[in-house]
């Protein structure tokens, strides 16, 4: 956007590129005004493009340039700060739990992580603390800095605030429309907060955070007391538009190097004074097949079923994603040593948000406890044979309920389509089994999509988990149609646990939702022409707009909770899933209805006395658990205009 000299007049651009611009001396610009900014201030190529328009669309220097900045605005820094939260550390993979110790190692501390995709902002996180003062890692002068004053790398000096864990840099920036500094627009966290600008400038831009190296043996943050100095190094890609941050102490040893070596300290200082290792449950790998009751199956391919998106199995006609971790990183970023090699979309979807699923703690607590009723039931039922039940973990991951299974007596066939999520679950049930696990019945891992295999013995339990933030949504669609498979093929009037599940949806009100958030114009520019590009027919997943919907600052719940409709997985087809479904639903008191939102639970037992859920409201105000629910699953979210 530019004020044209030679008409007076505002002229608006909107070519493919600023690149192919190129203008006449009487049709050049006295000042170009533009905000392309990311969640790191040159994500977005501002700075080429601001480096390019001064060369080819702007006027040489005039007096009234000498007054005013010819680019607005006309300078910006990025910052950084240390964080340190308990809820941010579970999510992340800072803490996980001892069976998943090995977890640690698939940490992603090479790259920027945006709130966007995560879910949250810091002023979504309750327990955050800011663990040192502001620092500013990079200014740029966008009337006259170039790609070439972008240093590689930086280091700078901070001072921790309090005791405490530092679990992540955060990073935000600032631009200014003038030499003074007088009038600014920022992305840090404390400005933003409680304004009622606040929400809307989060959910647009958010904070960038990179998370710390962790260890094995640890697997959290790293613990600092008050006054203690650290060591900042900021590397940048060539044109600033990515940044890789790493912290060490002022000993020059890279904190998580320093906190290895500390751990075996501890760990050969331990060593005499730990018992014997109990038994651990074997684990048979996929290439002893014949050995674990797997015969040769000519695969059954699902018309309607999604191929997961981290299958590396043997399945039909379809492009595996290969590309490396260190493929993906600029040529001056450390790589950490844990991920080179590994295929960089894995990398990227644990660290999306599976550190926080394996953190689930209402999940964990609702299959922990419908699986002990259901080995209860099963001890009554088969008093006379004394058969230990025989456990389908379909789509396994990391091994995580193969275990409690296996912990409580039953005899697991776990089957996973991705390798790396096989060789995680392996390490998983040797832990377990050096912590005590059930020695008395195998645990048996099997590299396949369940669709081309078939067992010598059917199942008797199912354990599943056909859903993510829609019931039926993208994950789940593909799970249900495999649950739907294994239930007819693998196992013969097997319980599945999840038994059943509803989906839910009600009408709320928000002034920061949909084209009301518009109405708030500063100025008397109006936006309205903007309505008919608002979406009222997509649902999406508030996590990938990244807020959580109960921190609405304004939100008013207009209805009740509605039931959409119901599934009973155990018996279910996908014809059971309706098309289309008209429901009433009454006011509760007068007001705008702005979006509908949609969240589910399901259920497990004979009654449904477990059960888990993820209605934000109430994940509102109860604990981590709720914090990892919105990141994992979050809610549905669809944005609402009268007809008419």
């Amino acid at each position: 956007m530019v004020w044209s000299r030679a008409s007076a007049s505002l002229t608006v651009t909107a070519p493919p590129s600023t690149f192919q611009m190129r203008r006449e001396r009487e049709e050049k610009a006295d000042l170009i005004v533009s905000e392309t900014f990311g969640v790191l201030l040159l994500q977005e190529g501002c700075l080429r493009s601001f480096v390019h328009g001064r060369e080819r669309l702007l006027l040489p220097c005039t007096p009234f340039a000498a007054s005013v900045p010819a680019v607005v605005p006309c300078g910006g820094a990025q910052a950084a700060r240390l964080l340190g939260s308990a809820q941010l550390r579970k999510a992340t993979g800072g803490a996980v739990p001892a069976e998943l110790r090995h977890m640690a190692r698939w940490r992603d501390t090479g790259r920027v992580h945006f709130s966007a995709p995560g879910g949250f902002c810091v002023n979504a996180i309750d327990d955050a603390l800011w663990m040192s003062d502001r620092l500013y890692i990079l200014e740029v002068d966008f009337t006259s800095s170039s790609l070439s004053d972008i240093p590689s790398s930086r280091e700078f000096v901070l001072h921790a605030l309090q005791d405490g864990y530092v679990d992540a840099v955060v990073l935000s920036w600032e631009v200014w429309a003038d030499k003074e500094k007088s009038l600014k627009l920022t992305t840090h966290a404390e400005d933003t907060k409680d304004k009622p600008w606040g929400f809307s400038r989060d959910a647009h831009w958010g904070q960038g955070f990179q998370f710390l190296e962790s260890n094995e043996s640890l697997a959290s943050a790293f613990y600092v007391t008050a006054g203690e100095e650290l060591r900042l190094t900021v590397r940048w890609a060539d044109d600033g538009s990515s940044c890789q941050c790493s912290v060490a102490r002022d000993s020059n040893v890279p904190l998580h190097i320093q906190q290895h070596q500390d751990d075996q300290a501890e760990a050969a200082e331990a060593t005499a004074t730990v018992p014997p290792a109990l038994p651990q449950a074997p684990v048979v790998p996929a290439s002893c097949g014949a050995a674990v009751g797997v015969k040769p199956f000519e695969p059954l391919w699902l018309e309607e079923a999604a191929i997961p998106l981290l299958c590396d199995a043997e399945a039909g006609d379809f492009i595996i994603d290969r590309r490396l971790y260190e493929e993906d990183l600029p040529a001056n970023f450390l790589c950490n040593p844990n991920l080179k090699g590994s295929r960089s979309i894995f990398v990227q979807t644990l660290n999306d948000d599976y550190f926080a699923f394996l953190n689930h703690e209402k999940r964990l607590n609702f299959f922990h406890s419908a699986i002990k009723a259901m080995m209860s039931r099963w001890q009554i039922g088969t008093a006379n044979t004394h058969r230990a039940p025989k456990v389908l973990d379909l789509g396994c991951g990391a091994g995580q309920l193969s275990v409690l299974a296996n912990q409580m007596g039953a005899s697991v066939v776990a089957v996973e389509a991705s390798s790396e999520f096989c060789h995680i679950a392996e390490e998983t049930f040797q832990n377990a089994g050096f912590n005590g696990g059930n020695a008395g019945n195998q645990v048996q891992m099997i590299h396949a999509l369940s669709c081309c295999v078939e067992f010598d013995e059917k199942m008797d339990v199912i354990l599943c988990e056909p859903y993510d933030i829609f019931l039926t949504g993208d994950g789940g669609s593909g799970s249900l149609d495999y649950l739907i498979d294994a239930r007819q093929r693998l196992a013969v009037k097997a319980e599945v646990i999840p038994s059943g599940g509803a989906q839910f949806a009600r009408l709320l009100m928000s002034s920061e939702l949909g084209m009301r958030s518009m109405d708030r114009s500063v100025s008397d520019i109006s936006l309205k022409n903007l309505g008919r590009l608002v979406d009222s027919v997509s649902l999406v997943s508030s996590r990938k707009k990244g807020f959580r919907w109960s921190r609405l600052p304004d939100l008013v719940l207009m209805s009740k909770r509605v039931q959409l409709f119901e599934l009973d997985f155990q018996t279910m087809q996908r014809k059971d899933i309706p098309r289309k479904r008209s429901l009433e639903i009454e006011c509760l008191q007068d007001g705008f209805v702005d979006a509908v939102v949609t969240s589910w639970e399901v259920w497990a037992g004979p009654n449904r006395e477990h059960r888990f859920e993820t209605h934000a409201e109430e994940t509102r105000d109860d604990g981590a658990w709720s914090f990892n629910n919105d990141v994992v699953f979050g809610q549905g979210l669809q944005l609402i205009l009268e007809e008419g």
